[in-house]
């Protein structure tokens, strides 16, 4: 059951990442004129791609240049590094493996689909005669029962305003904030309170010339005293 769930909001979070927001209407004069990366970004890119690739597939071929460099900093590390070649040989077999057989499903579906004209139509037309992007699904509607069925309360959305239903609805507006649980039930409240605990601090900062040369006075004191006790 857990792994079902899993994989039902990665679907879901796919679908809405590709399927609405990358793929959809465009809803603004900026985004209908959105473009592809530069090819400096592009390849940029690519290249991490490759790396990771490569770590995945022939992980030998990463570890062999690490290996010169190891020697000088760390000897056992080196030591261990030849009997750790063959250990992800068969993760990197298994992955060409599966690598190969997608290749091979794309290939096929591409020939089986070679004379077959696509039919194209506005995303999430619905049947409209003349539909416009305000009539589209957006991502966070799309992933609304997701997000208000499946999800905790506390992980769940807070919408501000909204739209009244009546028969001659205004222009309103709708805000929805995703908010972090463990930043705002967790880290704020801490940080709150050690700031509060640190303020008290600043009565120590009085003004007095004689007052901060006594507290350097206190202090060198205190360490001499510490230390002549520890190294006793």
């Amino acid at each position: 059951g857990l792994f079902a769930l899993i994989g039902g909001m990665a679907i879901i979070v796919f679908t809405r990442l590709i399927g609405i927001a990358l793929c959809g209407e465009p809803r603004t004069a900026a985004a209908s004129t959105a473009h592809e990366a530069g090819l400096r970004m592009q390849a940029s890119m690519g290249l991490l791609f490759l790396l990771c690739f490569t770590g995945g597939l022939a992980p030998v071929l990463l570890l062999t240049p690490i290996a010169l460099v190891v020697p000088g900093l760390d000897p056992l590390l080196a030591a261990a590094l030849p009997a750790a070649y063959a250990a992800p040989m068969w993760i990197g077999r298994t992955g060409a493996l599966l690598v190969a057989l997608l290749l091979l499903l794309i290939f096929i579906s591409r020939r089986l689909t070679a004379h077959n004209t696509p039919a194209t139509a506005p995303t999430w037309g619905c049947g409209f005669s003349f539909p416009t992007p305000r009539m589209a699904y957006s991502a966070e509607g799309y992933a609304d029962l997701a997000a208000t069925s499946l999800m905790p309360e506390s992980l769940q959305p807070s919408a501000t305003g909204g739209r009244a239903v009546t028969f001659f609805p205004g222009p309103a507006l709708l805000g929805l904030a995703t908010a972090d649980p463990f930043l705002k039930q967790l880290c704020e409240p801490l940080f709150t309170k050690f700031a509060v605990s640190c303020s008290r601090l600043r009565r120590l900062q009085s003004g007095n010339l004689y007052l901060y040369i006594l507290y350097i006075f206190v202090t060198t004191g205190l360490l001499l005293v510490w230390t002549a006790l520890r190294s006793g």
